[in-house]
């Protein structure tokens, strides 16, 4: 599944134009992220699920998940980016989210993302917080830990 296409077909048009024209978006109409390592989530994750992406930039991929329960993005840029109606996004380190917010969720029902973060504290404290994560680093480690009854 091409969920580059996928996204260019929920996207609204005017957020797409309008994020993709900031001058230091690093995405384009060819590449809106590493959207596949998000899309494989959907196949194992419940919609009743709230999904906290762990260093989600732009956050493109949060239209793969706007029929989920919510969708909370954390970056430590601060770019335009892309937020469909469930979603809520957090301009700060993964590290001080962890701390700061993580206590408003219901673990059991929630599942985090750490997709390409080379940072490996913020990873190493996302694993220990919560019991349901996809952890993706382009070097070949993909781990993830699922607890749904």
């Amino acid at each position: 599944m091409n969920y580059t296409e996928i996204l260019f077909k929920v996207i609204p048009k005017h957020e797409m134009e309008s994020v993709l024209q900031c001058p230091t978006c690093e995405l384009n109409r060819e590449f809106l992220g590493f959207v596949e390592v998000y899309g494989s989530v959907l196949n194992y994750v419940p919609k009743h699920f709230t999904i906290v992406d762990l260093g989600c930039y732009v956050a493109a991929q949060a239209y793969l998940f706007k029929d989920y329960e919510k969708y909370i993005g954390v970056d430590t840029i601060e770019l335009k980016r892309f937020s469909p109606d469930n979603a809520c996004h957090y301009v700060m380190s993964i590290q001080e989210y962890i701390e700061k917010h993580t206590n408003d969720l219901d673990l059991d029902t929630t599942f985090a993302i750490c997709s390409y973060i080379p940072d490996e504290e913020a990873v190493r404290m996302a694993r220990e917080k919560f019991p349901n994560i996809l952890v993706f680093y382009p070097a070949g480690r993909k781990q993830s830990k699922l607890n749904l009854e």
